[in-house]
Parts: C-alpha cells; structure tokens; sequence
C-alpha cells in the first residue's frame, strides 16, 4: 500500500526553469489525499520557499527540504 508520494522540485515538477507550479498539480495532490496518500515535496530549497510554492496545500503537506536538513 503506498502511504506517501515524495517528489524533487527542480528539474521535475518544475521543468524548463520555470518558477511556479501549474494548478494541474494540487489537482494531483488532493486526488492522493482522497486516497489517503499524502505527498510530500523533496527539495534542497528552504522550508519558506516550498511552503510559498505548495500555497493552496501549504498546511497539508509534509516536507522534505534543505537538503535534508
């Protein structure tokens, strides 16, 4: 049974340089949620960036980020 889905940022959700998420992808995240899978951005960015790029689901989330840190 998966219980968490993690995923790097840069190069992976966020393709070709850009700075921002699509809406598409929170569609994504809350259909995980209503599995009872919960998602979980891994980054080596700091804690207050991926809270501001996951805004709508900020709270909802757990985190992974500074590198592990």
């Amino acid at each position: 049974m998966i219980r968490m889905v993690c995923s790097d940022l840069d190069g992976t959700l966020l393709q070709y340089g850009k700075q921002w998420l699509e809406g598409e992808i929170f569609d994504q995240i809350r259909a995980l949620a209503a599995h009872g899978i919960r998602f979980c951005p891994a980054s080596g960015r700091q804690y207050r960036s991926l809270r501001r790029l996951f805004a709508p689901l900020a709270g909802e989330l757990h985190y992974k980020c500074e590198n592990g840190a």
